[in-house]
């Protein structure tokens, strides 16, 4: 993937990270708490996935993600 295209996909999963947790503030406040950490779940997935990528780190699924941030990260 070429720089322009990384940034672009980029600043897409920091946009749904950022819906993600407005999403969670609102039904936390509704006491939804079970869907409010689904939320924050996926905000959090989406947000590690930027940031792997900005490394040029690619990952598909979830439990991949969850690998990448151990093995390059931590």
């Amino acid at each position: 993937m070429k720089q322009p295209e990384r940034q672009e996909v980029i600043n897409r999963l920091l946009e749904k990270a950022d819906q993600a947790i407005r999403s969670a503030q609102q039904v936390h406040a509704a006491r939804d708490i079970g869907l409010a950490s689904n939320r924050v779940y996926y905000a959090c997935f989406y947000a590690l996935s930027a940031v792997l990528l900005a490394e040029h780190i690619e990952f598909a699924r979830h439990g991949s993600v969850r690998a990448g941030l151990h093995q390059r990260l931590v």
